[in-house]
């Protein structure tokens, strides 16, 4: 636990340092609320600022990892000192895994910035769930993402075109999750891999949290969320092993 509180405070300072994560976290949220208001303009919702208020925080979370926690990788392996990390005493997904909760916490900054652009600028209205409702959601959105960003870590670390990867990914989980059309409108096998996404479970479980009536206990996005995180745990440590043999046995961490 000291070890990935210690990461933690440190990736808190490296992030906030970069201009890159800066964007990241202030003007991407409000591109991706007005991209997104203007999408939604012609279509009839109840709700339409909670609508869009989920969805951009969504969109706002994945490219927190998709450019902070998974470039991360890629630079310290560039640089050289990934493997210092693979050999040190302390298990790699500690050291990772404080990385990326520093960056989603940092993400609650890209929440406030859409939030007041939806209530201020466009008007629209939005009325928050109870507290224990948002604390309750947002522990599960950590774990879910916590977990899918470690898989797709290892994955990154054992393919050469990882750069590629991470700047391909962003917009396609948009679609398939589906934040700016529905998933029902898709081919059926995109449907098949919207379902093995984290990010579709969290886009309606954000949805109904804002529905009066909402129980989580009978939620099947909550069910379907901790499966899956359930699965990727088990991906997590399947990876290692892999990871753990390219590193021990035939040292390719850092070749490309």
């Amino acid at each position: 636990m000291r070890v990935l509180l210690t990461s933690l405070r440190l990736q808190f300072k490296q992030s906030l340092s970069r201009s890159t994560y800066r964007f990241v976290i202030i003007i991407q949220p409000i591109l991706n609320t007005i991209l997104l208001y203007f999408i939604l303009s012609n279509k009839n919702f109840v709700n339409v600022g909670e609508y869009l208020f989920v969805n951009v925080s969504v969109m706002n979370l994945w490219s927190s990892i998709v450019f902070s926690s998974l470039s991360d990788l890629t630079r310290e392996k560039r640089m050289g000192v990934l493997g210092s990390n693979f050999a040190s005493p302390v298990k790699f997904q500690w050291i990772y895994g404080g990385k990326v909760i520093a960056n989603l916490i940092l993400a609650l900054w890209s929440f406030a910035v859409s939030y007041l652009i939806i209530q201020y600028v466009f008007d629209l209205n939005i009325v928050l769930p109870n507290v224990y409702t948002l604390i309750t959601v947002y522990f599960l959105l950590l774990i879910s993402f916590t977990t899918l960003s470690l898989f797709l870590s290892y994955f990154f670390l054992l393919n050469r075109q990882a750069i590629f990867w991470i700047n391909v990914l962003e917009y396609p989980i948009y679609l398939l999750s589906g934040i700016a059309t529905s998933i029902q409108k898709l081919p059926w096998f995109l449907q098949i891999i919207s379902w093995l996404l984290p990010t579709k479970w969290i886009v309606g479980l954000l949805h109904q949290i804002f529905n009066a009536k909402y129980n989580i206990l009978t939620s099947a996005n909550v069910y379907g969320l901790l499966i899956l995180t359930a699965l990727y745990g088990i991906g997590i440590i399947v990876m290692n092993n892999i990871m753990e043999r390219k590193i021990l046995v035939e040292g390719q961490l850092e070749v490309y």
